[in-house]
């Protein structure tokens, strides 16, 4: 872990981890590995973006390529092709050279799935229950409801209409700055999207006028 720390999850500015320990009180390396959903989050970041992080590369891009690409049919207990610990998704969906959607599968429920097509990365957490250790729901609500509203975003508006709003409500001035920042940033890929800031206790009819701008 002391390797992987310095390495891996120290650069990507993940502090908070936890990794199960066997009987002679080694890391066992290939699982047990806990982080929380924001750590996943960036995890998936740095294989959407080939391996690299703050103009830094912590892995070389063609092992991601590899990596994230078919190399074996796969099987239990995702039941999709795989890679080098990633969950093959798709092909590219019939588009010439695009790179496939790709996942990765955590005990109980736990997923980070990567969609290039989007430039998007979702984590979901779960608390371990026989239902989440199924592993369905998690993606179920990735695939069936996160990645649609995402492509829906992304689609033009028809004839005028108005594109997308993203509301930040936040408590302070600050706080407000900075997420609206990367929610600005996102922004620049949907078309006619627009990002109204708020710092908690502003008006209604002020949020109203703003977000109708």
């Amino acid at each position: 872990s002391a390797y992987a720390h310095q390495r891996l999850l120290a650069p990507l500015g993940i502090q908070r981890f936890a990794w199960r320990q066997g009987a002679l009180g080694r890391e066992l390396g290939a699982l047990g590995l806990s982080l929380t959903t924001r750590g996943m989050a960036r995890i998936g970041e740095l294989v959407l973006n080939e391996g690299q992080w703050a103009g830094r590369a912590l892995l070389p891009a063609a092992f991601v390529r590899d990596a994230t690409r078919r190399q074996s049919a796969g099987g239990y207990p995702v039941g999709q092709p795989y890679g080098y610990l990633w969950w093959v998704v798709d092909g590219g969906r019939g588009r010439q050279g695009a790179r496939p959607a790709v996942m990765a599968s955590g005990y109980g429920g736990q997923w980070i799935f990567v969609e290039p097509a989007l430039q998007a990365v979702v984590a979901v957490t779960s608390r371990r229950t026989p239902e989440s250790a199924a592993r369905g729901q998690g993606l179920t609500l990735i695939r069936r409801d996160i990645l649609p509203a995402l492509q829906r975003l992304l689609q033009a508006p028809k004839n005028n209409a108005r594109g997308p709003r993203l509301l930040v409500l936040t408590p302070t001035r600050e706080l407000a700055e900075q997420v609206a920042k990367v929610a600005t940033e996102f922004c620049r890929r949907i078309p006619k999207c627009k990002v109204a800031s708020f710092v908690g206790g502003v008006p209604y009819p002020v949020q109203n006028k703003l977000l109708s701008q």
